[in-house]
């Protein structure tokens, strides 16, 4: 490299290399303390995986196996770095739960602390709405804690 503007050329692009290898992808825990694949001790566990070109998308599992109980995309913009909060999704696959597709879920978390957090899908006894609700309002009006949705927590961490 007798050259000098080569020279500046190579340290140039080295340089780029060094930085650009520091950067986070769009699905990495930047999007959010809440994002990734979460487990409990009994093995059912829930995925929230970042920013696709459909938005995040969440999945609910049975066990470890991941056989899938539901999944949809997250359509309202949580906060997930936020200690509690609600993630509402349309179903794309009704899973072993058997929701209804292209209806609206919801999911309430709560006490998210480093890599633990409790979690719970929308269920009431005898509820009418137990696989979904037709409309986006509806779900954000219906699924709360104050509408008794939410009787039992699991407890999940972080994988």
């Amino acid at each position: 490299m007798k050259h000098p503007c080569i020279r500046l050329m190579v340290a140039a692009l080295a340089a780029c290399l060094v930085l650009l290898s520091g950067c986070e992808l769009a699905t990495s825990s930047a999007d959010g303390a809440l994002t990734g694949y979460w487990k409990s001790t009994f093995g059912d566990g829930f995925d929230l995986s970042g920013n696709t070109e459909d938005g995040f998308l969440f999945t609910q599992y049975d066990n470890a196996a991941r056989d899938i109980s539901f999944a949809g995309t997250v359509v309202n913009n949580p906060d997930f770095n936020s200690p509690t909060g609600y993630i509402i999704i349309r179903i794309t696959n009704g899973g072993t739960w058997t929701k209804t597709e292209g209806y609206y879920y919801a999911i309430h978390w709560e006490n998210l602390s480093g890599s633990l957090v409790a979690a719970a899908s929308a269920y009431k006894v005898g509820g009418a709405h137990n696989k979904g609700m037709e409309t986006l309002a509806e779900a954000l009006a219906e699924y709360t804690v104050t509408n008794r949705y939410y009787g039992y927590y699991g407890e999940y961490e972080k994988q």
